[in-house]
């Protein structure tokens, strides 16, 4: 201290462009480059810090104005220094701390300068060069080491560094919080060692980082900079190291959490939640990524983790995009297209939101999928993602799903894309966006009333040889075409191989399974065919087949039942039970399974089923008459099944069961049979439709055919005719005496 003086005099020439270089050259020696100058200024900031207090003040006092402005100034000199300069800066300074030089001359100079500098020591430790273990006798100075044969006790050590003003968090603080942010040094440091198995080191390691996410937070009620750091560090240490230990760095992360539960200064703020989401986190992550390497033959489990770690790397954008490619890949690599697409549209959506392209973030890509809105992020933080890296991914995730033949969803992708490409005046992708999208419209016109999409399936697995997925439901989607047998033959065997093939059970009904009936040693996988299910209001914007096979997410199927217990009985009472699964997420995803997370019945009694079967008709008739180019085969294959039928549960046994008591007076009139009543109108007259056209594009070879499907529909309205005609008193009697029961919801 004695010496600052001269010190200070010495530093105040260091920013003088005495020379004409504009670099200060002592002795003839090599100019101060600007790391020198940095570490120089930070042996400074050391002995301020360090020095007594009284002894400090005496000195300052002693100081002519003149050099007490220089001492300000290089102060300020060091703010400076450790200010954010951008990705490009960091990664160019980060080469320059590990460029080792030959010369003995200059390594005995740059340890006089400062290479051995606190700050330093961090950096080099972090970079493998330095094996001293300088920072952890400062790191504990105002308080006693744990005993190193019992296991420390966490919260005194926490005291320790919460209160003593010379702690290791004050020190960080005061070193430049960047020092985290900059490459995640401290971080990791502190990350493998509390994966350690010294149960001392692991206990000092987690006091550390949770005084640092504690301090972060107190800086401005937030420590996104952490855990964006801590995320990162654990991605490049899992599986990296031979003495990482996955069950040492689990009880770190329970101390942490414990550390947050009763830190009582903090307990009325966010803090604690924050700290339980990001351990939660990170046990998430630890888990899938060990977890990856014993799935790897099972490609959904493999997804649904990717997608998880993916999931947990939030915070962390370049880790996520780097994960949402991956999923990509495994998709290519299965001929997923669709769901390459989305994974690439999720990254693009991400990207999106760190720019706030558009000033809409990731709902600019809402209409490409429902699903984009899960990249919003309130945080952003890596501000070095650029349209480049927009443009990319949009222009990968346009090629996929032309691959996939989603021409629809191709559209709206380069509707993000273009405004992008006009900005910067490119127009030779201007030109190539609009050769793609000729050719994206002219496939769908080509392909109209040809193109076929995904089959879904609902899946469930009872059994505790399933883990994680016992009791669990899933959507599954397949490919195109694809029959429920091929899907339980694919099931059956690669669970079969898996847990023994007399250990898998296929349940192939839809009923709903009584768990305590089943096996607990065996595996039961139940597996049902379902269809996108719509609301009338939904159905009137969902008019084409791609429509209403995109973006969807909730299913249906129907189960078959009579009150007495069969599948099937008589007309009369044979009633249905249509179940409606919601999706956690609308399909296509980044995955082809997702979870079920909400289940919806609706019990139809016999009329509204055979309401429903009427309607079903009408809407095959409807289709089949006013397809373009008509195809006659069809059209006489829907015909036939309705008019020609001989089967005693077709449209005239229906009518006669349901309506002929109405007619006959033995029966008062329902809304529900009133329905049913006008359903059948609107039946008979899509079928004298259907015979019209049908006459038009015979040929000759056909014509009595033709007669006979005439006869048949003449013997039918004959005998509908009385039953579908109101009776006198008919309005009235529906208009009066209705409850609420008689608006039963129609599914």
């Amino acid at each position: 201290i004695l010496q600052l003086d001269s010190e200070i005099g010495q530093f105040g020439n260091l920013y003088t462009a005495s020379s004409p270089e504009g670099d200060f050259k002592q002795n003839g020696r090599p100019p101060f480059n600007s790391e020198t100058s940095r570490n120089l200024l930070m042996c400074l900031v050391w002995v301020l810090k360090w020095a007594e207090r009284g002894a400090l003040a005496a000195c300052v006092a002693e100081l002519s104005p003149r050099r007490l402005h220089d001492l300000l100034a290089l102060i300020e000199l060091c703010f400076k220094c450790q200010e954010y300069k951008g990705r490009k800066e960091i990664m160019k300074c980060a080469q320059q701390n590990v460029r080792k030089t030959t010369d003995i001359k200059s390594k005995l100079e740059d340890v006089i300068l400062g290479q051995g500098s606190a700050r330093n020591d961090f950096i080099m430790r972090r970079k493998g060069a330095c094996k001293r273990e300088r920072w952890r006798k400062e790191l504990w100075r105002g308080g006693a080491r744990a005993d190193s044969g019992a296991p420390p006790q966490p919260q005194p050590h926490l005291s320790v560094l919460m209160d003593d003003p010379c702690s290791t968090p004050n020190c960080i603080f005061f070193l430049g919080w960047s020092c985290c942010g900059e490459e995640s040094g401290t971080c990791r440091v502190l990350l493998r060692h509390c994966a350690a198995l010294a149960g001392s080191t692991r206990a000092h390691a987690a006091a550390t980082l949770y005084a640092l996410m504690r301090q972060h937070y107190q800086l401005g009620n937030n420590f996104s900079r952490v855990k964006m750091q801590v995320t990162m560090s654990l991605s490049s240490l899992v599986g990296t190291s031979t003495t990482f230990s996955e069950d040492s760095l689990r009880r770190a992360l329970k101390t942490i959490l414990m550390y947050a539960e009763h830190d009582a200064d903090l307990a009325d703020t966010t803090f604690p939640e924050q700290v339980k989401d990001l351990v939660f986190n990170l046990h998430m992550i630890l888990s899938d990524t060990v977890k990856m390497k014993e799935f790897q033959e099972d490609p959904e489990m493999l997804l649904d983790l990717m997608h998880r770690i993916a999931r947990g790397y939030q915070h962390s954008p370049d880790l996520r995009l780097t994960w949402l490619n991956n999923m990509a890949q495994k998709h290519m690599e299965r001929s997923n297209h669709t769901e390459a697409g989305m994974c690439l549209i999720h990254g693009a959506a991400l990207v999106a939101e760190q720019m706030c392209a558009g000033g809409r973030g990731a709902a600019l890509l809402q209409r490409v999928t429902h699903n984009a809105l899960d990249e919003s992020c309130a945080d952003a933080l890596h501000h070095h993602l650029t349209h480049l890296e927009l443009q990319a991914l949009l222009e990968h995730a346009a090629s996929e799903l032309m691959t996939a033949g989603m021409y629809e969803t191709v559209n709206e992708v380069y509707k993000v894309l273009i405004p992008i490409a006009e900005e910067h005046r490119d127009y030779k992708k201007l030109a190539n966006i609009h050769s793609k999208l000729n050719e994206a419209f002219t496939r769908i016109e080509q392909l109209h009333g040809k193109r076929v999409f995904g089959t879904y399936f609902r899946v469930s697995f009872y059994g505790a040889r399933f883990g994680d997925l016992d009791n669990e439901e899933f959507i599954y989607k397949e490919h195109a075409l694809t029959k429920l047998p091929e899907i339980f033959s694919r099931l059956e065997n690669f669970y079969g191989a898996r847990f023994g093939a007399d250990n898998v059970v296929i349940i192939k009904d839809s009923n709903i399974v009584d768990v305590s009936t089943l096996d607990p040693d065996k595996a039961y996988i139940q597996i049902t065919y379902v269809e996108p299910y719509f609301e009338p209001h939904e159905l009137r914007k969902r008019v084409t087949h791609y429509e209403k096979n995109y973006n969807i997410k909730r299913f249906m199927y129907a189960t078959p039942f009579t009150v007495g217990g069969r599948a099937h009985g008589d007309i009369a009472e044979q009633c249905k039970r249509k179940t409606i699964l919601t999706a956690a997420h609308h399909f296509p995803y980044v995955k082809t399974r997702i979870q079920v997370v909400q289940r919806t019945q609706i019990i139809l009694t016999p009329i509204e089923v055979a309401i429903e079967d009427i309607q079903k008709k009408i809407n095959e008739l409807a289709a089949a008459t006013s397809q373009e180019p008509a195809d006659p085969k069809m059209l006489q294959m829907v015909v036939q099944g309705c008019i020609g039928t001989t089967v005693n549960q077709g449209p005239l046994e229906l009518a006669q069961v349901f309506l002929a008591p109405v007619a006959e007076g033995t029966q008062p009139p329902t809304r529900l049979t009133n329905k049913l009543r006008l359903a059948f109108k609107d039946f008979s007259k899509k079928c004298h439709d259907a015979l019209r056209k049908n006459k038009n594009l015979i040929g000759s070879d056909q014509r009595e055919y033709q007669r006979e499907l005439e006869r048949n529909f003449t013997r039918f309205t004959e005998r509908l005719a009385p039953l579908v005609t109101a009776t006198r008193g008919h309005v009235t009697q529906l208009s009066n005496g209705l409850s609420k029961q008689d608006y039963k919801y129609q599914a």
